[in-house]
Order: structure tokens, then sequence, then C-alpha cells
């Protein structure tokens, strides 16, 4: 988006500049502002005073949750205050930024946090979970190098292994289904986790912003199962090649033996 500063993603607890993508936007989301309007913004909702497009009682209704579960009301939560002062908030997000809005009604003061920063999982405005998330980017990329290390010396010794399992092609043909399977759940990482998320748009772009390491983890697995597929494949189509040439290059003679 033009006229905006970079923000900044995570990966494994580095942080690197990246611009905002551009994208199409809803109505209910994509709001850019700046920290004087959003001071403005929650001076209107916390004075409960009426305005020229809204009136108090729009604003009550704003606030008053509205879903069945007895938090959400339109646009605002009103979670649980566990025993302190009721709080309204609201947080929001776009790929390299997050914001989250704070009123506290009993006291008529607002507050607002606003982070040129995404963390994965929106969690860059609560510090504490920093380095709980770099450990599990950690841990997810540790065990796709492990798969990627384990699959290229199953691919090296592809051989070996068509040579094994030669007698039972339809055996080694059932062993190679589970090195295909993590391919389409790349190609179809961003509808997978869509669902996931309540049917929300989900990409490649917004992966890469949003949890790079699960997209590179993801990928690097299907990768290498790919590879040690293709490598298999490839060896036992020549050992069938071998074995046709050595066939017909070496025809079987039959000798009859005429009785008396």
């Amino acid at each position: 988006m033009s006229g905006l500063i970079d923000g900044y993603n995570r990966f494994l607890g580095l942080t690197w500049p990246r611009a905002e993508p551009d994208r199409f936007a809803a109505g209910s989301a994509g709001i850019v502002t700046t920290a004087y309007d959003l001071a403005n913004w929650l001076a209107l909702h916390t004075r409960g005073t009426a305005s020229a497009v809204l009136p108090k009682m729009g604003l009550h209704e704003l606030h008053g949750p509205s879903a069945p579960d007895g938090h959400y009301g339109l646009g605002w939560d009103n979670p649980d205050p566990y025993g302190g002062s009721r709080q309204i908030t609201h947080p929001g997000s776009s790929f390299t930024s997050t914001a989250t809005m704070v009123l506290l009604p009993n006291s008529g003061y607002g507050i607002a946090l606003m982070s040129n920063s995404r963390m994965p999982l929106e969690a860059d405005v609560e510090a504490i979970m920093e380095d709980l998330i770099a450990l599990k980017d950690l841990t997810v990329l540790a065990a796709a190098m492990s798969i990627a290390i384990g699959g290229t010396l199953k691919a090296r010794r592809a051989r070996h292994s068509a040579r094994r399992r030669a007698a039972t092609p339809w055996r080694t043909t059932l062993r190679l289904v589970p090195y295909l399977l993590p391919l389409p759940v790349c190609v179809f990482l961003p509808r997978i986790l869509g669902l996931i998320a309540g049917g929300r748009d989900v990409t490649f772009v917004l992966l890469s912003h949003i949890w790079p390491t699960l997209l590179a983890a993801v990928g690097l697995t299907a990768a290498t199962g790919v590879l040690v597929l293709a490598t298999r494949i490839h060896v036992l189509l020549r050992q069938q090649h071998l074995k046709l040439t050595r066939t017909s290059g070496h025809p079987q003679t039959h000798t009859s033996v005429a009785g008396r």
C-alpha cells in the first residue's frame, strides 16, 4: 500500500522489514489510521456524548454484547474482567502491523497500542508470547529439517531399496504413496487453513507474512517427498529397462530330446 511505512515480520525470533502488500479489503477490515485519529476515535467512545453521525444510544448499542456467548458486540469485545474493571476491546491487524484498543468505561479512559510489526498468530502485542512463538517456529522447522534429512538418505538408498522390493511391485507402489501426500497438502494449504479459520480468505502471500515458518516447513516436506518419489521411480524404471535389455539380448534356448 502506498503511503505506509514498512512493517516488520518475525521468523524464528528474528525481525525483518517488509512492505505491506496491495490487496482488496472489505469495509469491515483494512482500516489505516494515525495515532492522533485513533485517539480521537477513543475519545468519542469514552466520553459517551453524541456525535454528528452516531447518537449516545448508538454508542451504547455498539459496546453491548450481542453474540450468544455474551461477549462480542458490534465490533467490540467484552472479555471477562477476571475480577478487575470492565474492559471493551478490539484488536486488528494487517500483514505487517497490529493494533489493540481498550476502553475502560468505569474510568472514562481508553488505551490504544499500535505496532508496525506482526508476529505469527498476531501475538506481537503480547510480548510474553514472543519467546514461545520463536520456540514453536524452531520446533516446526526442526521437524521439517529432520524429514528432509531422512528423505535425502532414503533417496540415496533408492537403488538398494528397489532391488530389495523388486519382486513385490504392488507393495513398492503402496510404499511410495505417503511420499506424494505432502504435495497436495502444500498446494491446498491456504484452503485447509481457511476452513480451520472459519472460512477466512487465506493465501500464500498472507501465510508468508503471518506464519512463514509453517509455509517453509510444509514446502520443505513436500519437496522432500517429491525428491524421494522421483528418485525411487527413476531407479525402478531403470531396473525394468535393464531387465528387458538382458532378456532381449540373451534369449533362452530350448532343447528337445527325441525318444527312440
